[in-house]
């Protein structure tokens, strides 16, 4: 997505709803116009995560086509961005109070406001800004999975394994089936004490038609839109 700051200047960002802060390149015109503070630090979310050596910083405004906002947390870290290796990345500090819709016809993904997810089956998200399911593999066990754009394909940890994986609501009814081919290379991720066995990729989450709402702390999948099968 393409982002506006206050100065003009237009940053690309990679969305990634498996990413907790907001990063940007200090190489980027748009970092120009960030306060930063002193401390430079060094972020690293657990083992075999990328590490990211930066500064806390404030944006004094970004537009997101038409969604807009003042004095805006982003880490401004030192490499510079390409979307091979993204160092502007725009993660769930930015996006918690945002709505993330997918149209599987079109393959068009959209970001407004969100709080009113539509109607429709659906599951609940671990908590609001939270993007965080539980799903079963084939034995009918139950893991965490982490909703993920940020990853090409869908993935497994150490407490799931490889193998295909449901989404299913409240009555059964499977919304989404991911296969997860591949191991993770991050190790023991738990946000807010919670395993990660599964990350849904986007090979899967391409497939369907949804919104992400997370201030509403929904995951919703209209009626009319049947998921195709895994490829």
């Amino acid at each position: 997505v393409d982002a506006r700051g206050a100065g003009g200047a237009v940053t690309e960002y990679l969305v990634d709803t498996g990413t907790s802060c907001t990063f940007l390149s200090a190489h980027d015109p748009g970092a120009r116009a960030a306060s930063h503070a002193g401390e430079r630090l060094r972020l690293m979310a657990n083992e075999g995560a990328t590490a990211f050596d930066g500064r806390d910083a404030r944006l004094p405004a970004v537009d997101l086509g038409g969604l807009s906002s003042t004095d805006v947390p982003v880490f401004v870290v030192d490499r510079p961005h390409s979307l091979h290796r993204p160092a502007n990345v725009l993660g769930m500090a930015w996006m918690a109070t945002l709505a993330l819709d997918h149209d599987a016809a079109t393959d068009a993904w959209t970001l407004r406001r969100g709080g009113t997810a539509p109607a429709g089956p659906g599951v609940p998200l671990a908590g609001p800004g939270f993007p965080v399911v539980t799903v079963v593999d084939d034995a009918g066990r139950r893991v965490h999975a982490l909703i993920d754009t940020g990853a090409p394909v869908s993935l497994y940890g150490r407490t799931a394994g490889p193998g295909r994986y449901r989404l299913l609501d409240a009555s059964g009814a499977t919304l989404l089936t991911m296969s997860a081919r591949e191991p993770a290379p991050w190790v023991d991720l738990a946000p807010r004490g919670l395993p990660i066995g599964v990350w849904i990729g986007l090979d899967d989450l391409a497939r369907a038609t949804f919104t992400l709402d997370f201030p509403a702390g929904r995951w919703v999948f209209p009626t009319a839109a049947a998921p195709a099968p895994p490829r």
